[in-house]
Parts: structure tokens; C-alpha cells; sequence
């Protein structure tokens, strides 16, 4: 399990979730959220769910590298300069 540097987060914003890639139950994997970050390379990621109990962990899908998951410092990052 890799995770994502907190420092490569530049931005983020809120967008209206899509409709595509939900389920009638809310679980299940690649979720989409309403979040989106963009990292150092400029690039826009949508930050997605997996979730199959009470809690939901939080990655973006980059096509090269994988999947980076979203730590609790990151998850921080995300909301701190979107302020």
C-alpha cells in the first residue's frame, strides 16, 4: 500500500458528484467523492472511496503509478487549502 506525500497536494476543490461509479448500497469500491486535489504535476484526481464497513479509506488513481491512498495528515492537507 503506497500512500500520498502531503506535500505534493497543491489545491483542492469540491465538485458535484458524478453519477457514474455509485451504488444503490454506498459500498463497494472506486467511489467517487466529491473532492478533487491537484498535485504538484498540475493534474486534477478525483479522490475516490473504498468502502465495505462503517469507514471508507480514500485514494486517487494515477494512470502510471497506482493507486496513492490518503493518510489522516494528507486528509488534513486536502481541507487546509481548500480554506
Amino acid at each position: 500500500m503506497i500512500y500520498l506525500d502531503e506535500n505534493t497536494i497543491i489545491a483542492s476543490k469540491l465538485t458535484e458528484r458524478p453519477l457514474k461509479g455509485r451504488t444503490v448500497s454506498g459500498y463497494g469500491k472506486n467511489l467517487p467523492t466529491t473532492r478533487m486535489i491537484q498535485l504538484a504535476n498540475k493534474r486534477w484526481y478525483r479522490v475516490k472511496a473504498i468502502c465495505y464497513s462503517n469507514s471508507a479509506s480514500l485514494y486517487i488513481r494515477m494512470k502510471h503509478f497506482g493507486d496513492r491512498f490518503i493518510d489522516y495528515a494528507c486528509e488534513e492537507r486536502i481541507y487546509e487549502v481548500a480554506s
